[in-house]
Formats: C-alpha cells, sequence, structure tokens
C-alpha cells in the first residue's frame, strides 16, 4: 500500500510523525483552573493540551472530552456546540481531569507506529519528542489528513490513468471525434 501511514518516500520523510505534527504547541499546567483550559482551547481552536508540572516536564493531557465531562451543565459529546461561557466548578484544576500517563512518540517515527500507539491506548494525540523533549503534539485528525491528503494524488493518478486508456482506445477516439462535433 503507498499511503504515507505505511510506507515512508520522499526524500524528506514526508511519512514520519515529526513531519505531519504541530511543532507550536501550546501547554497548560496542572493547576491551572479549568475554565482558563475550555478558553484556551477555544482560542487556539485544538482540541488538546499537554499539561506541565512545576518543572515543566508534560505529565498529562487534557482533550475537549476532559473539559466537557467537567462541565457543570452537560452539553453532551459535541465540542462545538458548547456555549461561549459554560460553568465549571471554580476548584476543578487541570489534573483532576487530565488523562495520564501521557503517550509519546519520537519525531523519527513512522505514522503507521502513531497510529498503533494511539489505537491500542484508545487515546487521540501523542506528544512528540526530539531527544526526549517535547516538541510537539500528533493527533488523530493530523494522521486522518495524511492519510486523506495521500489517498487524493492516488485516486488521482487511477482517475487520470482511466481516462488517459479510454481515450487513448478506439472508442475514446471515437467519442472524441463526436465531442469534436458537438454531438
Amino acid at each position: 500500500m503507498d499511503s504515507p501511514l505505511y510506507k515512508q518516500k520522499g526524500s524528506a520523510m514526508k511519512s514520519n510523525v515529526g513531519f505531519h505534527s504541530s511543532h507550536k504547541v501550546v501547554y497548560v499546567k496542572r493547576h491551572d483552573s479549568l475554565a482558563h483550559a475550555f478558553n484556551l482551547m477555544k482560542r487556539i481552536s485544538t482540541r488538546h493540551l499537554p499539561v506541565l508540572d512545576e518543572k515543566g516536564v508534560v505529565i498529562g493531557m487534557l482533550s475537549d472530552r476532559d473539559v466537557l465531562r467537567a462541565m457543570k451543565k452537560p452539553v453532551g459529546s459535541d465540542w462545538v456546540a458548547v456555549p461561549a461561557n459554560p460553568e465549571f466548578n471554580p476548584e476543578d484544576i487541570v489534573q483532576q481531569y487530565m488523562g495520564w500517563p501521557v503517550g509519546s512518540i519520537e519525531e523519527s517515527a513512522p505514522l503507521a507506529q502513531a497510529a498503533k500507539t494511539m489505537l491500542e491506548n484508545k487515546i487521540s494525540a501523542l506528544v512528540v519528542t526530539k531527544d526526549h523533549h517535547a516538541i510537539g503534539i500528533v493527533t488523530t485528525e493530523d494522521l486522518l489528513e495524511a492519510f486523506i491528503n495521500d489517498h487524493k494524488s492516488t485516486l488521482s493518478d487511477v482517475k487520470n490513468q482511466i481516462y488517459g486508456a479510454i481515450y487513448r482506445s478506439p472508442v475514446g477516439s471515437i467519442l472524441q471525434s463526436l465531442a469534436d462535433v458537438g454531438i
């Protein structure tokens, strides 16, 4: 299979985790309020925030589902339908709702390894590391985007091959002649 999830191709190694991850990572601290985390997630349009301890070490991951669970008034599971100013218990902090331990993966790892890790652990994001230091985050959305983008070109290539074969055939020549005269 030619998907970047299964095979590395090109000199840029575009199928590795580092190429498809977000390198502008915004973190929250474990003692931050959930209201702060929610506002940050909405402001930067993300569904995952790595959580840091006092030493700056990633100790957890806060997801949109964790934040939804913490809201005083249930809004279901639709992140888009959340009101602009939902209510949270003021005493609740990020650490109480974050997922842990946090999954991580080296930036040079293939996307297939990231997908396998997420599936096995039933998680939707991994912290991307380089030499054991957090440098980014890769999500299921990133993996799907890579898969779709690769298959767009694959489908386009197949379509072009089919059309090329049709128009090079005797039937294709007849169809082209008819089209040229407006029939």
